[in-house]
């Protein structure tokens, strides 16, 4: 098992480090906007978790900065559980995108929700700009209007700092 998927915090230490209130985490889950990780330990009373992962907690924190930055709760959750709970080729779930000349892991979606229905996962790369990112051939096909765009580098690493995990360095 991971590091990530261990269920070892509470609702109050995921609250704290998401930057985000106990209520509005039990909420969204409470309405189904958020779901439970496969790892976490659920209460028999009313299927909250006693014990949350990382991966969850690392969640919670990306789903509640997108929905900071003007996205659909129920839009931004999907996307934070792909990148929570879904990995592949360049990365393990919940994490970084890894590589030598990789500086931060960004998270590009579009406002036209039929165009991307979930988020592009790009690495940024030592001296390029955001602009190149955007420029890119994946991103460049639809223009730059009315993209979103989360840097995740400094919020998975505070996530597991707060948490006590070790940093996502990728390398």
């Amino acid at each position: 098992m991971l590091e990530l998927d261990k269920p070892q915090f509470t609702l109050g230490q995921i609250a704290k480090a998401s930057a985000i209130s106990p209520s509005t985490i039990r909420t969204w889950f409470q309405r189904g906007q958020l779901r439970l990780g496969l790892h976490d330990k659920a209460s028999p009373q009313n299927g909250m978790a006693r014990l949350f992962s990382g991966s969850t907690a690392i969640m919670v924190a990306v789903a509640s900065k997108l929905n900071q930055m003007g996205i659909d709760i129920e839009r931004a959750a999907e996307i934070a559980i792909d990148f929570a709970y879904i990995g592949d080729s360049s990365r393990e779930p919940g994490c970084l995108i890894k590589g030598d000349d990789v500086v931060d892991t960004l998270l590009i979606l579009s406002a036209d929700e039929e165009v991307h229905s979930s988020a592009i996962l790009l690495p940024r790369r030592i001296n390029t700009s955001l602009l190149e990112v955007l420029n890119s051939e994946i991103c460049g096909q639809n223009g730059t209007e009315g993209v979103t765009i989360l840097a995740l580098f400094n919020l998975v690493n505070r996530v597991r700092g707060s948490l006590g995990l070790p940093s996502d360095n990728m390398e």
